[in-house]
């Protein structure tokens, strides 16, 4: 099933309408294992969109922010590695940054906005500390993300964003059924053994 939904599809026509936004804006990859339980873990107030798996992520996300202004924190949970995200078909990573770079560039308008990425060991080393930064000059928004695996505790997780480009804004995205009873981990797989790359 496809969904960009506030909860809102971003396949099913936007609209062009401009919306002022004040709260966190909330992309879910559907690959991530029981999504639907994180989208329900939203806080309130957040918008929620679940990105269609059969187009371009970043393309998608670009749609949906160019009818809004005035948004203050945008989070987005993925697989992840090094200097790599899952999005949607494709990913955004070092390598194809500056390939997004004239989409990245209209993400956020000239204001104090928030990038939260959530994904496993997306700025850990030398290739995901220089993705960080490349993003950061991009798109112009403080950047929070992690050096280790994020998710499930259990499964050696964790929910706190700890890698920073600017002066990111802590916001709690995500209530305590998610952050204590959410089950996956949000790391990239490379082979058709693991699906979530657990």
């Amino acid at each position: 099933m496809t969904e960009i939904n506030p909860i809102t599809d971003a396949s099913s026509g936007l609209n062009t309408e401009t919306i002022t936004v004040n709260v966190g804006i909330v992309f879910i990859d559907p690959s991530v294992s029981d999504h639907h339980s994180l989208m329900a873990g939203v806080a309130p107030g957040a918008e929620v969109f679940v990105l269609d798996s059969t187009r371009d992520g970043v393309e998608q996300i670009t749609e949906v922010l160019a009818g809004r202004s005035g948004v203050s924190s945008v989070h987005i949970v993925s697989h992840g590695g090094p200097g790599s995200l899952q999005l949607g078909k494709g990913r955004l990573s070092l390598d194809t940054l500056n390939h997004h770079a004239p989409q990245l560039q209209t993400w956020f308008s000239p204001c104090s906005s928030t990038l939260h990425l959530y994904a496993c060991n997306l700025a850990a080393g030398d290739t995901g500390a220089e993705f960080l930064t490349k993003l950061y000059q991009l798109t112009g928004a403080s950047i929070a993300a992690s050096v280790e695996v994020v998710g499930n505790l259990k499964q050696g997780g964790t929910w706190q964003l700890t890698a920073h480009r600017g002066t990111p804004t802590p916001e709690v995205v995500f209530d305590v059924s998610v952050t204590q009873y959410y089950t996956g981990v949000f790391a990239l797989s490379f082979g058709p053994a693991s699906k979530f790359g657990v």
